[in-house]
């Protein structure tokens, strides 16, 4: 889902190192890069720390995630 805007070419909504949220919440993540999923629809690989320190990754659809902003909190957990 790249936006046009006039006759320039497609932007794209997400670039490397934006930092982004699921919309239905959720850790805060990193864009990897944009690719094309199975079904040649655009995606966001992203990655992340997960509860347990682990570093996570996955491919979320561009209607699933939004740029972070100001208000979302990073999640932290203290581990003993």
């Amino acid at each position: 889902m790249c936006e046009k805007q006039g006759n320039e070419q497609p932007t794209q909504p997400f670039k490397e190192g934006d930092v982004v949220v699921l919309k239905s919440g959720g850790p805060l993540m990193t864009v990897l890069r944009v690719a094309r999923d199975i079904h040649t629809n655009e995606a966001v690989v992203c990655c992340w720390f997960d509860d347990t320190k682990a570093l996570r990754s996955g491919t979320f659809s561009l209607d699933a995630i939004r740029v972070a902003t100001k208000g979302d909190r990073v999640q932290i957990k203290v581990f003993e």
